[in-house]
């Protein structure tokens, strides 16, 4: 079962449910991304479109749409939310500049890009407003609600059936999902998960390996040959399957491999800084050192117990997620019957299934 992902990589949310400004009385997100200018928002959870409102004017829900958890054949679908239940939802996002890209009846894989910030309609600026109901819901209503401040009209267009609090709704991926810079409130209570929903028992002798840092879009998977056209875009966080990861360099100077993500094979452009390892490869990975020997040692930064000359290799045990305070991944290796762990510097060393 999918789980329910926050729909933006940066978590900035300008206004919760029942907030201070438009939202008095009704639950409902303001979520504006990584700055103010346009930032697109990828499906939570695989959606399917179950209605359009393409107004344009000063109305509310100007330019909607409403989108309904489904499996990948659009049949109605439960997805677990970050309180434990697995509901089927109808997610409502308004203010996208233009829909007209977006069809009734389209189908939207979960982390696929479907929806633009924007100000069409009653809007400050960029961003996007955010309703959650359970069930698919295909109408928006103007509802009577109770406002705080007598400022705002007591009346809003509202998602039909039971609102939840969208902010309480949605988990964090780690290693993808950063908090609330540069302006907006912040989503520290959102539950972070490891990412999930991908095909790794398709290759079960195959790495489990996934992206860090903040720089997804530079990771994909191309058809046909190394730099070739983009076909899917691997995010940070995402596990995917290396099938094999060559030590030969491309024209671009990156190594590529062929590897499976999200039921699609392809090249992968390799940037090994940005790879971690899941766990205990299954298939045999080996460090290769290309241009300077290494230590091995009894724990990160701990005592060097044996030598790893220029031209050999390593057996990978384990790349961890996680930087030591020098800057490096310590990975975890097997050289000649000794275990220990080594500095990972793609500089000097590089991963290979080649063997």
């Amino acid at each position: 079962m999918e789980k329910l992902i926050f729909p933006m990589d940066v978590v900035n949310i300008s206004q919760l449910s029942y907030g201070d400004f438009s939202h008095q009385g009704y639950e409902a997100i303001d979520i504006t991304g990584k700055d103010k200018n346009i930032d697109s928002a990828f499906a939570p959870c695989t959606v399917k479109v179950l209605k359009k409102y393409n107004y344009t004017g000063q109305g509310s829900s100007a330019n909607t749409v409403l989108f309904g958890s489904c499996d990948s054949k659009g049949n109605e679908a439960k997805v677990l939310c970050a309180d434990g239940i697995a509901r089927v939802l109808t997610l409502a996002l308004t203010h996208d500049d233009d829909i007209s890209d977006i069809k009734e009846g389209q189908i939207f894989k979960q982390f696929e890009k479907f929806y633009d910030e924007g100000s069409t309609g009653v809007s400050a600026g960029n961003h996007i407003h955010l309703e959650i109901s359970e069930g698919w819901i295909y109408q928006k209503s103007l509802k009577r609600y109770e406002p705080r401040d007598s400022y705002y009209p007591n009346f809003a267009f509202t998602l039909d059936g039971n609102l939840l609090m969208p902010e309480k709704m949605f988990f964090l991926l780690t290693g993808r999902h950063v908090i609330g810079e540069p302006h907006g409130l912040k989503g520290e209570n959102m539950p972070y998960v490891d990412n999930s929903n991908t095909d790794l028992d398709t290759y079960p002798d195959a790495p489990t390996v996934g992206l860090s840092g903040f720089a997804f879009r530079d990771h994909y998977l191309s058809f046909d040959i190394p730099k070739g056209p983009k076909m899917i875009d691997i995010y940070v966080g995402g596990k995917f399957n290396i099938i094999d990861l060559y030590k030969w360099k491309a024209s671009d100077d990156y190594r590529w491999g062929w590897a499976s993500f999200n039921g699609k094979q392809g090249y992968l452009k390799y940037d090994p800084s940005k790879i971690f390892l899941f766990g205990k490869p299954k298939k045999t990975l080996h460090m290769v050192l290309e241009k300077s020997p290494a230590w091995l040692r009894e724990f990160p930064l701990g005592k060097k117990i044996k030598l790893v000359d220029i031209n050999k290799r390593i057996l990978v045990l384990e790349i961890p997620y996680k930087i030591s305070s020098d800057g490096y991944r310590w990975c975890k290796g097997l050289y000649n019957g000794t275990v220990g762990y080594f500095q990972y510097d793609p500089d000097v060393m590089y991963p290979t299934t080649e063997y």
